[in-house]
């Protein structure tokens, strides 16, 4: 279910409005690694540890997200935890990790909870991901009567960056309404 938002930003100039949509989702399993760190760093170091563990078992396909544990804002650069995953093709059996996993590289199962999200599309030129994640939480969902709650907070990459030097992605956030957080019934998003 797509729920309504009224959003008129652009996500680049010269380029057609991109609004912020609010849809339910639901539960999705991943597999992936935790990388700490500065996240211009340690992601891209997930990214390649997954590649490399990907390719050497001839799994393609699915989704690449990276999921963030931590606010920068509140939390050390060298403290940051984020997961970089992925799915597998819908029709696909479930991995068995105890026979995949071997050597220095550890992949772990996980499940995104299902519920409401917020989504942005945005291009990345570069290695600009703060402004792409201060356009979403500062413009877009501030002027939505969504806040982020109680759930996850991921991108999903819609193309191979490194080869395109740019991003496409989409940033999902779980969210409540402004109006239920207000009132207690639900409990804000707050980063460990």
């Amino acid at each position: 279910m797509v729920y309504p938002v009224r959003s008129n930003r652009f996500a680049h100039e010269g380029e057609p409005p991109m609004a912020l949509i609010i849809l339910e989702q639901p539960d999705q399993t991943v597999y992936g690694v935790r990388v700490v760190g500065p996240y211009e760093r340690s992601i891209m170091q997930g990214f390649i540890q997954l590649t490399r563990w990907r390719k050497a078992r001839n799994l393609s396909g699915g989704n690449i997200l990276t999921l963030y544990w931590d606010n920068p804002l509140t939390v050390a650069n060298e403290s940051l935890r984020a997961d970089v995953v992925f799915t597998l093709e819908e029709d696909a059996e479930p991995l068995a990790l105890q026979k995949l996993n071997r050597g220095n590289v550890q992949v772990k199962e996980q499940v995104i909870p299902g519920g409401i999200y917020a989504m942005w599309r945005t291009r990345v030129f570069k290695t600009d991901f703060v402004k792409a994640w201060r356009e979403f939480y500062e413009r877009h969902l501030e002027e939505s009567e969504y806040r982020p709650c109680v759930g996850a907070c991921y991108a999903r990459y819609l193309n191979e960056g490194t080869e395109a030097d740019y991003f496409d992605i989409e940033i999902h956030q779980s969210v409540c309404l402004r109006a239920s957080l207000a009132s207690g019934a639900v409990q804000p998003f707050v980063s460990a």
